[in-house]
């Protein structure tokens, strides 16, 4: 039976039903027998302990400006910094808790016309460039309403040798 075509009757509902009841049970009893061999070689707990200490590791790399950690024959670990992004503030009601002190918005620095051809709902970077471009506003004059936010970095384990 073809995964993703609809159904034409009863029958086949009924037994694609039942085929997804035999399937999970499968899925069930065989996530049991996996817990079960966890518990038996004790890995049961490492399910909830590997983030923890994949946070201390994180926590020293960053801290220590480290990118790489090397582990031998068993590979590296990168320390990756996410893409930042950039973030405009075109309303007050856009200022949120985290937000660098000093930030204005948008509609606090341009008139009304420049605002509303800066700003689609939210603000329009390509808007705010062609602003810029055809001297209406200078970056100085709006520099309040953008600034810059690094995403949190990560860790990343790689096999073979760095």
């Amino acid at each position: 039976m073809g995964t993703n075509r609809l159904l034409k009757n009863r029958a086949e509902a009924k037994a694609l039903a039942l085929e997804i009841v035999a399937e999970q049970r499968a899925l069930d009893e065989f996530q049991e027998e996996v817990k079960k061999l966890a518990h038996k070689r004790g890995l049961d707990q490492v399910q909830y302990e590997l983030p923890m200490k994949r946070q201390r590791v994180l926590d020293f790399m960053h801290k220590n400006d480290m990118g790489r950690l090397d582990l031998g024959e068993d590979g590296y670990v990168n320390c990756i910094q996410a893409v930042k992004e950039h973030v405009w503030i075109a309303t007050k009601a856009d200022i949120g808790v985290g937000d660098p002190s000093g930030v204005r918005s948008l509609r606090s620095i341009l008139s009304r016309e420049l605002f509303m051809r800066a700003t689609k709902r939210v603000a329009d970077p390509k808007a705010i460039e062609a602003l810029i471009e055809e001297g209406e506003i200078t970056e100085e004059e709006i520099a309040p309403a953008h600034y810059t936010r690094f995403r949190a970095p990560y860790i990343r384990f790689e096999k073979g040798q760095s």
